[in-house]
């Protein structure tokens, strides 16, 4: 769990750290206190894998030939590596992906842009709805729970439940 929070928060930023898991019970902490730092440095050396690599060997472990998971995982893999800014990376990446996974890498490619689409699709409707509540918070007032979400058709604003004040906000916004 800790190395998935890791990698998002590295990821964007361009960071693709190499893996290590360390062995069964051990925190870094105890790990580094056995070890001389040259042992420890060795090790990380000798037993670091790539982002690919970790996603194989602890999400498919057992069930390697199980297509439906190998599917899921290479989902999972396409989902972290379109975090990554770099397109170089992507295909450094893709390559690695389509030769373990026994995949055509011009279809890794493809699923890595499309979902880096869905990425800015989601940050463009997070702005979207920061700018919304901030229009609404510059005038006082709290948006309706209705209007949380501007881009969402499936929650469409009941004018006939807003405020005075909101319906006043909602001209002058529309005005603009």
């Amino acid at each position: 769990h800790a190395n998935e929070v890791a990698l998002q928060h590295f990821l964007p930023l361009g960071i693709v750290p190499r893996i290590v898991l360390l062995p069964q019970g051990d925190d870094p902490d105890a790990f580094a206190r056995r070890f001389s730092q040259s042992e420890a440095e060795q090790f990380l050396e000798s037993n670091s894998i790539s982002l690919v690599q970790f996603y194989l060997k602890t999400r498919l472990e057992g069930n390697i030939n199980n297509p439906i998971r190998r599917a899921q995982v290479t989902k999972e893999i396409i989902q972290k590596i379109a975090l990554i800014p770099n397109p170089i990376v992507h295909t450094a990446l893709a390559k690695e992906c389509s030769k373990l996974f026994h995949i055509n890498e011009s279809s890794v490619l493809q699923d890595i842009q499309k979902e880096k689409l869905l990425i800015r699709e989601e940050e463009l409707k997070r702005k979207q709805q920061a700018e919304f509540r901030r229009r609404y918070q510059n005038q006082g007032i709290e948006p309706p729970a209705e209007a949380a979400n501007p881009a969402d058709e499936a929650a469409p604003l009941d004018f006939d439940a807003l405020s005075d004040n909101q319906s006043a906000l909602l001209d002058a916004l529309n005005s603009n």
